[in-house]
């Protein structure tokens, strides 16, 4: 026997049972707070990392996401356009990157197609047999 009697296991259930939605929502807002600051990170490291590409656009994402982490750190909604925002810009800045990359390794490939043949000079054909 626990010492409970049956009225307060049952008060306790009915406690749980009505703080259950609000405990989920509070989760809600952790983990979003959470995946914000977390994108914010990444995205600034992105911005330091790639200081030979423009990412104003992408800074200016990171600062407003800032701002509402600080100011509305409790606002869901908010929080989750922020991310949205930010990622699309990150993702938008990334992608050019990536075609960019993508054209300049083009532009070698053709520019010095002499760098793509094999050298087959050093090339010894020999046979192998195992003891």
């Amino acid at each position: 026997s626990s010492g409970l009697s049956e009225e307060e296991i049952n008060k306790m259930v009915a406690d749980a049972e009505m703080n259950k939605a609000q405990d989920e929502e509070k989760k809600k807002v952790v983990d979003t707070r959470n995946r914000l600051d977390g994108a914010i990170s990444q995205a600034e490291k992105f911005i330091k990392d790639n200081e030979n590409i423009e990412t104003s656009s992408l800074n200016t994402e990171v600062e407003n996401a800032k701002l509402v982490l600080k100011d509305f750190s409790e606002d869901l909604q908010k929080m989750e356009g922020a991310e949205k925002s930010m990622m699309n810009k990150f993702h938008e800045i990334s992608t050019k990157m990536y075609e960019q990359q993508q054209e300049d390794n083009n532009s070698t490939v053709h520019a010095h197609p002499e760098q793509n043949t094999v050298n087959d000079e050093d090339v010894v054909d020999a046979e192998f047999t195992e003891q």
